[in-house]
Formats: structure tokens, C-alpha cells, sequence
């Protein structure tokens, strides 16, 4: 029943966003927060339906990996490396001063600056297909951005549950053995995709059988999506790398016609509808003032750091503001990092409310103003 709710009302929402024209993701995430706890609480967060948000995540980034050009992300590597980096430093400097202001203790100083200065482009992927954006300069120079703004963040996770030795992390490695790691990972996971992947695709293709040849694909998603997360790769990133390398083969079509259906039709709106649903509001009308301060300095710093480094590496302004409204989105990253955090007793569920809010603003800003800049630039037709 709680399924039925979630995908009647992401049905319902989905038609009212665009109705008003609106992307229809927002219409999802609206749809959770209606039914979920933060207002009529008909749907509350369960296992099964965490489950099948994380798959619809990973179906979603590998839908917009195969929807990506490969050649033309190599091509803007480096503009979308800067973009990250300065993505990252200046919501992190911002976050640092706030917290000082504040005057948060320096473990949760940290914590927002760690959290805020991730990225999760799951959001604006999305609103960039729906417009048949992904390969533009801004589609790939941000799904370039994402790729390396995750590692960071990964990076100063770890760097963060290292220094403040918390419950629940691995601090038994040595913090350069589990980067070596996870940089080790992805290497080997590059070169299976580049060299492997293709043959096993093409030697299964010839298979007569019905739903084989996409049961196959699926197997090889998640398989790949776990592996993935074990060495703290995010499945979100992993699946658009497989996505991304799928791309290339003459079987792209087939893949997509098996895959797209039960993920535009089923998974990709519970996944959206269950960002929603993790937001509640009880006992935060004493937060607000802090709500509105943080979610300002979220989407301004985020914004300010990526529309930078695209202006430094020559891209048109337009475009570069773009990038930089693309960027802004916390989404499913931000969120994992505060379940560590509330895991580790850093947050306590007053404060990971608070800041599940912000993420969610974050969250509804990025699809509503992309759209619109989508407009401004003459390529999409509303």
C-alpha cells in the first residue's frame, strides 16, 4: 500500500509540475513530502522503500551515463576538474565561517563544511535529459564535475571520520592505504568497462531468451554498483561510469530499451518520492532562522564556486551559470553523509532533521532555476 501511495502521488505531482511547467522531478520530491512525515505521514521510510530508492539512483545515473558523449567529457575534463575543486573549496570555506559565527563546536563546524561542499547531480542529470541536454557543454562539463567532486568527497569523509576517530568508520587502515584503495578501485574499474564489459555484452547479445539479454545488463549494474560502495565508491558515480561506457557500443539502443522502461516508469520516481519522505518538521519552527541562513549559503557558495571555475576555464557565461546552478544540488550525497554522521552520534535526529531540510531546498532549487536558464539559452523548445 505504502508503494501505491508513494507511486500514485509522484503520478499526481508529476502532472501538476508540469502543468505549471515545472521539471517534473519536482513534482516527485513534492509528491514524498506531501505523503510522507513532514504532512500527511500516509508513507513512512521503510527498508523496502530505501531499497528501491538506492536502485532507482542507480538506474537513474546509468541511464544518464548512456545518454552522455564520451568524447565529448574527455574533451572537457579539465574545465569540469576545476569546476569541482572550486565547487568544493569555496561552500567549504563558507560553512567554516558560518559554523565560527555560530559558534558550533569544531566536529560540527566540519561536518557542515564536509557535507555542504558535496555534490549530487542526480537531480540536474535528470532535468538535463528531460530537455535532451546531457551533451552540451554544461551537461558534461557537470556530469564531468560530479564524477570528481564525489571522489572528493569520499576523500574528506574519510579524511574527517580519520581525524575525529568516530563510531562506526574503519580507522584501522592507515587513511593513504583506503585512498590507494579506492583510486586503485577505480582504476580497475575503468579498464574493465573500456575492455571487458563490451565482449561480455556482445558474447550474451546472441542469447534468444526472453528478458535475458536485460537481466543480464541489470546483474551487471548492481553487481558492478556494490562492488563499488564496498571501497566507498558511491553507486550513483560507478553506475554512470558504466552507463557512460555502454555509450559507445552498438548495442546502446537495446540496452536502453530494456532498462529505461522499469526506471522511467517505476524506480526513478520512488527514488525521487523518497527523498521526500526523509524530511520532517517536527520541532523545527526554532530551526528556521538557521534553515534559511544555511540553505542561502548552500546554494549561493556552491553556485559562486562552480560558476567560477567554469568563467576561469573560458566557458560563455551563460553556460557557466549554468553549471554553476547545476552544482548546487546535495541530494542522495549530502543525505549519506549526514546517515554517517547521525551514525556516529555526531548529529543528534533534531539537528540531521534540520539539515535533511536544507538539503531538500537545495534539492528543489536546482531543477526550478536550471529550467529556466535552459530557456534563457534557446535550447529547449517548453
Amino acid at each position: 500500500m505504502n508503494l501505491i501511495i508513494v507511486l500514485l502521488a509522484s503520478l499526481v505531482f508529476s502532472y501538476l509540475a508540469n502543468c505549471i511547467k515545472l521539471p517534473l522531478v519536482v513534482g516527485q520530491l513534492v509528491a514524498g513530502i506531501v505523503v510522507g512525515p513532514a504532512l500527511l505521514n500516509w508513507v513512512n521510510p521503510s527498508t523496502v522503500l530505501a531499497f528501491l530508492t538506492e536502485i532507482g539512483l542507480i538506474i537513474l545515473m546509468f541511464l544518464a551515463g548512456l545518454d552522455s558523449n564520451l568524447s565529448l567529457l574527455k574533451k572537457y575534463l579539465k574545465p569540469a576538474t576545476v569546476v569541482a575543486v572550486a565547487g568544493v573549496l569555496v561552500p567549504l570555506l563558507f560553512f567554516l565561517y558560518f559554523g565560527w559565527q555560530f559558534h558550533y563546536s569544531g566536529q560540527y563546524t566540519w561536518l557542515l563544511a564536509v557535507l555542504f561542499s558535496a555534490t549530487s547531480v542526480s537531480i540536474t542529470a535528470q532535468v538535463l535529459s528531460q530537455y535532451n541536454r546531457l551533451d552540451s557543454v554544461a551537461g558534461v562539463t557537470i556530469l564531468g564535475a560530479a564524477v570528481v567532486d564525489d571522489l572528493l568527497a569520499v576523500l574528506m569523509w574519510t579524511f574527517y571520520a580519520a581525524y575525529f576517530k568516530l563510531n562506526g568508520t574503519s580507522t584501522s587502515q592507515p587513511l593513504w592505504l583506503q585512498l590507494m584503495i579506492l583510486l586503485t578501485t577505480l582504476i580497475l574499474l575503468v579498464i574493465f568497462l573500456w575492455k571487458i564489459m563490451p565482449r561480455l555484452i556482445n558474447l550474451i547479445n546472441p542469447v534468444d531468451l526472453p528478458g535475458f539479454f536485460g537481466g543480464f545488463c541489470l546483474l551487471l549494474l548492481l553487481g558492478l554498483s556494490y562492488l563499488g560502495e564496498q571501497v566507498g565508491l558511491s553507486s550513483a558515480i560507478t553506475a554512470f561510469l558504466i552507463g557512460l561506457f555502454l555509450a559507445q557500443s552498438p548495442l546502446k539502443k537495446k540496452i536502453q530499451d530494456q532498462i529505461a522502461p522499469i526506471g522511467e516508469n517505476f524506480l526513478i520516481p520512488v527514488f525521487f518520492a523518497g527523498i521526500g519522505l526523509n524530511i520532517t518538521l517536527k520541532g523545527q519552527l526554532s530551526q528556521l532562522l538557521v534553515i534559511v541562513l544555511m540553505t542561502l549559503i548552500a546554494i549561493l557558495s556552491k553556485w559562486l564556486g562552480a560558476a567560477a571555475g567554469a568563467k576561469i576555464m573560458k566557458i560563455n557565461r551563460l553556460d557557466s551559470a549554468m553549471i554553476g546552478t547545476g552544482m548546487v544540488s546535495r541530494g542522495e550525497m549530502a543525505l549519506v553523509i549526514a546517515n554517517l554522521a547521525l551514525a556516529s552520534n555526531v548529529l543528534t535526529a533534531k539537528s540531521y532533521a534540520t539539515l535533511s531540510i536544507v538539503v531538500l531546498l537545495t534539492t528543489i532549487f536546482t531543477p526550478i532555476v536550471l529550467r529556466w536558464q535552459l530557456g534563457l539559452n534557446g535550447r529547449a523548445n517548453f
